[in-house]
């Protein structure tokens, strides 16, 4: 819809309220007009921070993450209801198409009204924005003057890097100084207020995937999976590989949670199928049951090759 559509559409409801005599306050027109021209400002109509709705999608969207479930809403609970200045960072370790970018999504779409598409939402893919390494110092300048930007416009803010293991530390490093500098309220420090910096990477998905199997292999559901278990792993190797092991954000303990991803097993794929198949309304189908496990067969390998528990790649197709 154009801008130019909306503003007539805008004045013809105005027009039509007036001619019948309805109360319109000058605050209720304002308020109605910046909506309607694809305005967006730093206020309870666009911060939705709708954590109850985050959680009810996770339930209902996310399948077999129940470490993600439980420490993801308790860390933005924390983060949103103590008084403090600092943002929550959180980093999401796991192996390709077990749900990281998704949750993202979720994250995004509950936190800020316009979601993904908001000025309060900045999302980097190491590969694609951080690329040379001979142009750390260029990424590092932009980087702090985008931060700097959009928290000055709001301080609920979101930032995601993804492909973390593919970011030079000296990029992360520059994150970390902005942080220490927002912490120790330094002349031309950012306040960064309430906002959150994801992580993504692959980084700790084989040892994920161990501890996975070995709990399997006891009878151990993964519904009784303690994060404890797999957060002291993700710490260690998060120190030994990928762009955070060199990064003063790991030396200084700055990450607030490791947040590990689990591998998925075919009846976990099979939700997904079905999710999808009812959103794209696929209907006609003689034995759902059989098409679910054909789509599963034809898009998926499962490790390890002699007892096959976990889809490699997830949802991704090979």
């Amino acid at each position: 819809m154009g801008k130019s559509f909306q503003v007539i559409l805008f004045f013809t409801v105005l027009i039509l309220r007036f001619s019948s005599f309805e109360s319109f306050s000058v605050h209720e027109m304002f308020s109605a007009a910046k909506r309607m021209i694809n305005w967006e400002s730093c206020d309870t109509y666009w911060i939705k921070g709708d954590l109850k709705g985050l959680q009810n999608d996770l339930k209902t969207h996310l399948f077999g993450q129940p470490l993600v479930e439980e420490d993801l809403i308790h860390a933005l609970v924390a983060h949103f209801s103590r008084k403090t200045d600092q943002p929550l960072l959180l980093s999401f370790h796991g192996n390709a198409g077990v749900g990281k970018t998704y949750v993202v999504e979720f994250i995004a779409a509950k936190l800020l009204r316009k979601g993904m598409l908001s000025k309060y939402y900045k999302s980097y893919i190491g590969s694609e924005h951080f690329p040379l390494n001979s142009d750390t110092e260029i990424y590092k300048t932009e980087l702090e003057e985008t931060i700097r930007s959009v928290t000055s416009k709001c301080k609920v803010s979101l930032f995601v890097f993804d492909e973390v293991h593919r970011i030079h530390g000296d990029v992360l490093n520059k994150i970390y100084s902005i942080i220490r500098a927002s912490k120790l309220k330094s002349e031309n420090h950012i306040d960064l207020g309430r906002s959150i910096f994801i992580f993504i990477s692959n980084t700790g998905g084989k040892i994920i995937t161990d501890l996975c199997t070995t709990y399997k292999e006891q009878g151990i559901e993964r519904k009784n999976f303690r994060l404890v278990d797999f957060e002291n792993y993700l710490i260690q190797e998060a120190n030994s590989e990928g762009g955070l092991k060199s990064s003063e954000l790991i030396a200084n303990d700055c990450i607030d949670h490791f947040i590990p991803f689990l591998p998925l097993e075919r009846e976990h794929l099979a939700a997904c199928v079905q999710v999808t198949m009812k959103r794209d309304n696929v209907t006609g189908i003689d034995n759902e049951q059989v098409f679910i496990e054909s789509v599963i067969d034809a898009a998926a390998t499962f490790e390890p090759e002699s007892k096959k528990y976990f889809a490699k790649k997830g949802v991704k197709k090979d």
